[in-house]
């Protein structure tokens, strides 16, 4: 498990900040990104029809953080896993359970609201009790990263970060976590999507994405009751 990120604690910042204005000229750096639609009122939309939810990184913008074309390449995964996530919902495999997620407009935590239902030792988990009631995946690390340099509200050496690669599906991505040091967290990417993190392998969190079954929606129906 790892630690609440120190990000969590400005997310009322972010929720009050306007991050629609951030443009970037580069060329290169703007065809990375791909444009979405309006969002949809549709919390399990269908594979066809499906739009990212409203958070504090809009994916119609370009990526501000990367410094080189290892930095670029890097968020261009992390942002995309982002948006389908905020699309389809995702679920999060550790050692002590699963937590299934589901895009919504409240949750949480406001910068990424979810409604997240865990299952532990074959229980049905919801509320505080969730395996990750306290502090989000770290797979969206980067992206809160992210969205704080395109709102400018925090000093530069807030977004410090590096990146190195393992091999050609691994990466190593190191911010800063509630102290001085950066903090490294081993990512795992499949089919160009981060599918795996954790502090030492990239197999300590299983990532899957949606659209979720309809036994996972059922029990997040049951969580919202």
């Amino acid at each position: 498990m790892f630690a609440r990120s120190s990000i969590t604690a400005i997310a009322g910042i972010f929720l009050l900040s306007a991050l629609t204005g951030c443009t970037n000229t580069n060329e290169e750096v703007s065809q990375k990104m791909s444009p979405s639609p309006s969002e949809t009122s549709t919390p399990t939309p269908t594979e066809d029809e499906a739009q990212p939810m409203t958070s504090v990184l809009d994916y119609t913008q370009p990526i501000v953080l990367a410094k080189d074309d290892l930095e670029m390449e890097f968020l261009t995964i992390a942002v995309n896993s982002c948006k389908k996530a905020q699309t389809y919902g995702f679920v999060v495999k550790i050692s002590s359970g699963e937590s299934y997620f589901r895009p919504t407009e409240t949750g949480s935590f406001s910068n990424w609201p979810f409604l997240e239902v865990s299952v532990i030792s074959g229980n049905t988990v919801v509320g505080d009790s969730t395996l990750f009631s306290h502090y989000w995946p770290s797979n969206l690390n980067p992206c809160e990263l992210e969205a704080a340099a395109r709102s400018r509200l925090l000093e530069e050496s807030y977004w410090e970060h590096e990146v190195r690669k393992i091999d050609e599906n691994t990466y190593g991505w190191a911010q800063h976590g509630g102290g001085a040091n950066l903090n490294e967290i081993i990512y795992e990417v499949r089919d160009g999507l981060i599918s795996g993190y954790g502090a030492d392998e990239p197999y300590a969190a299983e990532i899957t994405y949606g659209p979720l079954s309809d036994y996972q929606n059922s029990l997040l129906d049951q969580a919202k009751k």
